[in-house]
């Protein structure tokens, strides 16, 4: 069954600064919630949460923190410290990566080989004990798991490739996630999934390589979400994890139990695909509700955006709808991205979206 979609621009901006990825919630001791702009100049600039009702808005700054690097990739707001209610970690296009705890540069790693290598992947992964560990990927096919101040593991992918060790292998982006397989007795486990640009996406937990899967073109982007209908309607059994993946040919695949789901893809977008963004529907949160029995037999919401000027909405493989844009997306931010809680709010269906002409666009999906 396919929902029925609208979508609204809440409001829009235009930066006096060229930004490169955005964030939202809540940073260091600020009590509300807070936009964040990373630029090319290693400025990262905070601004209020826009409330007006107007269409077109100039945000307002907070304040800017130098981090004294390169251009600003990736910005990641998570509890690292435990020491400030939320710390901001940002990575940048010469391979450092720079703590802020409480307004404050409180750590920089410079590159972890000695040499300059871009970081094309930031995100963190939280464990059973409730640690949290940050894993980066670079361009030089490095990927590093650390938490505060401790490097966990490490390890190159082009001393696991089965191409030519002098081959270039550099990290396209990488997925931390908790994976419900066919044969985990429907407990999630947590792995760390790692696209490359020899298009293999390999599976990895502790640190090792579990497998490697030989994708059709090279995987931009992923996230985690249920987006293909199951064939056992058990309510009682967990529903199998799934992931979609974003590619540079404009094939989106889904994998399920680190295999991809079928011989033909989700969708074909025709253009390459660099931003997923996955919106929960209510449906999939029914506890006692089968996947797959009449009005339950809805799947969530792929939000999609590449080298187009739109965001593209699917469902069931189908484009539902299309948001156009001034220009192309480079960043999409959830504003649930960095919520702790699990239940469903108005947030889940707010996205910001930056464009390559330094517009920024809060869309609604309902």
């Amino acid at each position: 069954m396919l929902l029925s979609l609208s979508t609204d621009i809440v409001w829009t901006t235009l930066s006096e600064h060229q930004f490169n990825t955005v964030a939202y919630g809540k940073v260091f001791g600020n009590k509300g919630d807070v936009v964040i702009l990373a630029g090319e100049d290693g400025v990262v600039r905070v601004y209020e949460k826009p409330t007006t009702t107007k269409k077109e808005i100039t945000l307002k700054p907070v304040r800017s923190l130098e981090t004294k690097c390169g251009p600003a990739l990736h910005v990641l707001l998570r509890d690292l410290t435990r020491l400030s209610p939320c710390d901001m970690l940002v990575g940048d296009a010469r391979g450092s990566v720079v703590l802020f705890c409480d307004g404050q540069i409180l750590d920089r790693r410079g590159t972890f080989s000695g040499k300059s290598s871009r970081i094309t992947a930031l995100s963190a992964q939280e464990t059973s004990l409730g640690k949290v560990n940050i894993i980066l990927g670079r361009d030089d096919g490095e990927i590093i798991c650390f938490n505060t101040f401790t490097q966990l593991w490490k390890l190159r992918l082009s001393d696991v490739s089965k191409q030519s060790r002098d081959a270039l292998v550099s990290v396209t982006c990488l997925l931390p996630v908790s994976v419900v397989t066919s044969w985990s007795n429907g407990k999630a486990e947590d792995y760390v999934l790692v696209a490359d640009s020899q298009s293999c996406l390999h599976v990895l937990q502790d640190g090792e390589i579990l497998s490697s899967i030989q994708l059709p073109s090279t995987a931009h982007c992923m996230c985690a979400g249920s987006f293909l209908l199951h064939e056992d309607t058990n309510p009682n059994k967990k529903m199998l994890t799934q992931i979609a993946l974003g590619c540079i040919d404009g094939s989106i695949w889904i994998c399920v139990d680190f295999c991809l789901s079928n011989a033909s893809p989700y969708t074909e977008i025709g253009h390459p695909v660099t931003q997923l963004r996955c919106v929960p529907t209510k449906h999939n949160y029914t506890h006692n509700s089968p996947v797959g029995n009449g009005e339950n037999n809805v799947v969530d919401i792929l939000v999609c955006g590449g080298h187009f000027s739109s965001l593209k909405l699917l469902q069931h493989g189908k484009i539902l709808h299309t948001v156009p844009l001034p220009s192309w997306p480079v960043t999409l931010c959830g504003l649930h991205d960095y919520k702790g809680d699990k239940l469903l709010s108005n947030d889940d269906r707010m996205i910001l979206v930056g464009c390559q002409d330094s517009t920024l666009h809060l869309v609604s999906i309902t």
